[in-house]
């Protein structure tokens, strides 16, 4: 998923609806959101 998250990022910021800091902060968030998901859903099915 990491890879299509980059891809996606280059792809809004060539396509002009976002800035390359951005993108780069979102990749960053979206991260941190799926870790704590992740971790989350591990507590569940413990």
């Amino acid at each position: 998923f990491r890879q299509a998250a980059i891809e996606n990022n280059w792809a809004r910021f060539y396509g002009g609806i976002h800035f390359h800091n951005s993108c780069l902060i979102s990749t960053d968030h979206g991260k941190m959101v799926g870790d704590l998901v992740n971790q989350r859903l591990k507590m569940k099915i413990k």
